[in-house]
């Protein structure tokens, strides 16, 4: 089964993620779209993102990382989808361990390489325990203009939809890592390969005791637990992998085609 969490509204010139439920509408895959997805290029293995300098100094650096991040995010997305993707499945295979680690690459990759873009603020996740929310994704809006958005001239210009967004999508890659330390807290994969296979935890905020139902009625949890399922993991999964998509392609066209852009530094 496929899930798709944005909703392009092209009169509005957006592209939006709710933390919340379910986007309105599906994507409209354009050949157009296809084609500027030059992430992925067979020649990427998703393991050689370890190697790479993250400390970057020339704009290729630059772009090749990006590219790594927006792979390595869709290389994980679709491993999140199978049923048991800790098995040899289609000649690929993946670990646990691995999935954590690949994870937090994309955790220091964001942090080391933020520097070199004009960010837009981002508030803190709230910290406070009665507030914990796992899997919590934030709301994006992507601006479509590409070159021709004003912001790309003159920093000081506004622009109320998203560009380069990476103090938000750390916020979220953070709150995927504890949500998935906190429900495996033996440090196995029990709890979520019971959640990939169709089942359902509840999660109590204050003791971190884990419930494991097969079928679950929402009405029946109390203010201190979450519900948990598989629909709630794809959708952090997704929407980390597209944000970073977003990204990589608007860097790509201005390092790529040699436009000046302000918000790019380097």
């Amino acid at each position: 089964m496929e899930f798709d969490w944005c909703s392009e509204n092209t009169n509005n010139h957006e592209i939006l993620f709710n933390s919340e439920s379910i986007i309105k509408k599906k994507i409209e895959v354009t050949l157009e779209n296809k084609n500027k997805n030059k992430n992925e290029n067979i020649d990427l293995q998703i393991e050689k993102c370890f190697s790479l300098k993250l400390n970057v100094t020339t704009r290729q650096e630059l772009i090749e990382v990006l590219s790594y991040m927006s792979f390595v995010s869709n290389k994980l997305r679709g491993f999140i989808r199978q049923k048991n993707p800790f098995t040899v499945n289609s000649e690929v295979k993946i670990s646990y361990n691995e999935l954590l680690n690949y994870i937090n690459w994309i955790l220091i990759a964001c942090e080391s390489i933020k520097k070199n873009f004009v960010l837009k603020y981002r508030k803190d996740l709230p910290s406070d325990t009665d507030q914990i929310k796992l899997f919590k994704t934030s709301s994006y809006k992507f601006c479509n203009f590409r070159d021709n958005c004003l912001i790309h001239k003159n920093k000081l210009k506004n622009c109320e939809k998203n560009h380069f967004v990476f103090d938000m999508v750390l916020g979220d890659i953070k709150k995927l890592l504890e949500s998935l330390k906190l429900i495996e807290c033996s440090n196995d994969n029990n709890n979520l390969l019971w959640i990939l296979n169709d089942n359902i935890i509840i999660f109590n905020k204050k003791t971190s005791d884990i419930k494991k139902y097969d079928y679950y009625n929402q009405n029946n949890i109390s203010e201190d637990e979450i519900f948990i399922d598989k629909n709630t993991i794809f959708k952090c999964f997704d929407v980390i992998s597209y944000v970073l998509n977003k990204m990589y392609e608007e860097a790509y066209l201005f390092i790529n085609y040699n436009i000046y852009s302000e918000l790019i530094l380097i």
